[in-house]
């Protein structure tokens, strides 16, 4: 995505040159800063087109860093990921816009991902830009979804929690959620998805399917009543079902 230019500030060296490998040979133009005041000064110098931000750095908090760059008419639309290992942080960034939050540890993929979904890496590229979010508890079965998904033109989001995917489709309006059902509320609870989404106008725009295997099947049809629901036997039937549902959908031709 030549042009597009990502300032990294974290005080691990190791993370920012993990993450500049990855991005780098796709084109994307890196630069790094190591503590909250070279972070401002990055900002100012190289007019990043976004910003992944660590809380925890030296001299000067991440949380500190971001409410100045907000402060500032001339960066205050420059959107960025925040990364912090603590949960309750989200909470200072809850409501600010522009900003996502991902808790540490993560994939890198992910956060990798976020970043072409933000900067519009799919419609750069000519292509269409289909974005599905996708959240999951089995990762074998999430995978046969996600790939799926991949090779039939989508660009995948994957959520960690429930609160991560309201925030995904509100942030980005992806014209699918895909979501399995998991009858333990306490890993991956729908009732709290659902309710979240209803709260946010611009999920409507955004259609939900979620799947669940046979043995689940009267408790998720209770809870996805008003939901696209595919019951599976095993992998291989939830992507053949998966996929005809795409088609019929109109998402990918039928031919």
């Amino acid at each position: 995505m030549p042009g597009k230019k990502i300032l990294i500030v974290d005080d691990e060296p190791a993370f920012v040159s993990l993450f500049r490998s990855r991005l780098e040979p796709a084109g994307f133009d890196v630069c790094s800063a190591s503590d909250g005041e070279e972070a401002l000064a990055k900002v100012n110098q190289e007019k990043p087109d976004l910003i992944v931000l660590d809380v925890v750095i030296p001299k000067m908090s991440g949380y500190e860093v971001m409410k100045k760059i907000r402060d500032n008419s001339a960066t205050r639309r420059i959107p960025s990921i925040v990364i912090s290992g603590r949960a309750g942080m989200k909470d200072f960034f809850d409501g600010v816009s522009g900003v996502e939050f991902m808790q540490k540890p993560f994939d890198l993929k992910l956060l990798v991902d976020r970043v072409e979904a933000i900067l519009g890496k799919a419609a750069e590229k000519g292509q269409d830009s289909k974005r599905a979010v996708l959240i999951g508890v089995e990762d074998f079965i999430t995978n046969k979804v996600r790939a799926l998904l991949h090779s039939r033109g989508f660009q995948v989001l994957s959520a960690m929690t429930e609160l991560d995917a309201v925030r995904l489709v509100r942030s980005l309006c992806p014209r699918l959620l895909c979501v399995q059902f998991w009858e333990d509320e306490s890993i991956l609870n729908p009732r709290k998805l659902l309710e979240g989404l209803r709260s946010n106008p611009s999920a409507s725009k955004t259609e939900i399917c979620a799947y669940c295997s046979e043995a689940s099947s009267i408790p998720a049809m209770q809870v996805f009543q008003h939901s696209q629901l595919l019951v599976y036997k095993d992998s291989e039937d939830l992507v053949s079902k998966m996929d005809s549902f795409l088609k019929k959908q109109g998402y990918v031709s039928a031919a």
